[in-house]
């Protein structure tokens, strides 16, 4: 499922970055989509609010914008996969990120196949101009 795709930020709650984020992507079930959306609104809060954590966001996918043809897609032969919607998880105690939340999401209506991965950030470049 993973791919290059546009998306909006639908939900986003916290600051700052933390060492480790995870991405759980995931599509709705069909006709629990308001129901999901406002559930994770609550969940993003209370994630971010967590000891280790700093962030949470959910990120919803166009898939319209999505489906440019590009080189690169050409050459692997298939267009680019998409996820409809992506829970990001962000925060600085890799345990706490890392946790599997797939019972939570699964009980707020979304489908049953999830992919998620963990992420550590290694270094971030800011201009001169960010740092004052």
């Amino acid at each position: 499922m993973p791919g290059r795709n546009l998306q909006r930020v639908e939900i986003s709650s916290g600051s700052g970055i933390g060492g480790f984020m995870k991405t759980i992507r995931f599509s709705p079930q069909a006709g629990w989509e308001a129901h999901l959306r406002a559930a994770l609104a609550v969940t993003a809060e209370a994630l971010a609010g967590e000891d280790g954590m700093c962030a949470a966001h959910l990120l919803i996918v166009d898939r319209d914008r999505s489906q440019i043809s590009t080189r690169e897609a050409s050459l692997r032969g298939r267009p680019d996969a998409m996820a409809d919607w992506i829970l990001l998880v962000d925060g600085y105690d890799e345990a706490v990120v890392a946790r599997d939340r797939s019972a939570l999401l699964g009980q707020q209506g979304d489908s049953a196949e999830m992919l998620a991965d963990l992420y550590a950030i290694e270094h971030i470049v800011l201009s001169h101009d960010e740092l004052v």
